[in-house]
């Protein structure tokens, strides 16, 4: 059985938020409120998702990765993928 650091949530919301920070920048979106209006959501609730993406809906998961593109390793690691599985997935692939 794989070991699974006990603090993998704290982790994986920490790299996602960093992942967002970077994109958003590339993207040239300076305002978190532009982005919650793309997803049709609240700035607020924005917020609180990118602080908690395990909450996030697939649905507002897909419209985020639609408008930011982020490293699809950062995505597949918030939903719980080790790196040993990922790195296997893009080698058969």
């Amino acid at each position: 059985m794989p070991k699974i650091k006990k603090n993998y949530p704290v982790y994986a919301s920490d790299a996602f938020q960093r992942e967002v920070t970077i994109r958003k920048a590339v993207c040239g979106i300076k305002r978190d409120r532009d982005i919650a209006d793309m997803l049709g959501i609240s700035p607020s609730f924005y917020n609180h998702l990118k602080r908690n993406p395990f909450r996030m809906s697939l649905t507002q998961l897909r419209m985020l990765v639609q408008v930011l593109k982020p490293d699809p390793v950062v995505v597949l690691k918030t939903l719980g993928y080790s790196e040993k599985e990922i790195s296997k997935k893009f080698q058969e692939g």
